[in-house]
């Protein structure tokens, strides 16, 4: 009579195992749908970035009737950035933006043509450039 007592109180360990591969498989799925969410919030952001320092190239287009020149791109992972086109007071912030992860493989390129681009390797190895409008 007492052992079917404590058989009724808990949980066998089959049902327990159960229990925890299906919080593991629920945790696995929500990982990686949080870093999907991460990638395109940093792929958004690039994308902003692009327009902001388009402005830039046009607000330095007007005050000195041509773009930049450089002889190869530029990146602002680096503190030439700025300087390349024509310092901090064409961007509202008073800085160059950024990349969010600002790594040698993920940067903003400048091409002297008025041409900026984002490399976004997060999204099937694909850059974003928008061209000035002068």
């Amino acid at each position: 009579m007492r052992n079917d007592k404590y058989k009724l109180l808990g949980f066998t360990l089959v049902e327990l195992l159960v229990v925890v591969a299906i919080i593991a498989v629920l945790s696995i799925i929500g990982m990686a749908a949080y870093g999907n969410v991460q990638k395109n919030a940093r792929d958004a952001k690039r994308k902003g970035d692009i327009h902001i320092i388009r402005n830039a190239l046009e607000e330095y287009y007007m005050d000195n009737k041509s773009y930049p020149i450089t002889t190869e791109y530029s990146n602002t992972s680096t503190n030439d950035w700025t300087t390349i086109v024509g310092g901090a007071k064409y961007y509202a912030s008073g800085k160059a933006p950024v990349d969010p992860i600002n790594r040698e493989s993920f940067h903003y390129i400048y091409y002297s043509i008025g041409k900026i681009c984002a490399r976004m390797l997060e999204i099937d190895e694909k850059s974003f450039c928008l061209k000035a409008t002068q």
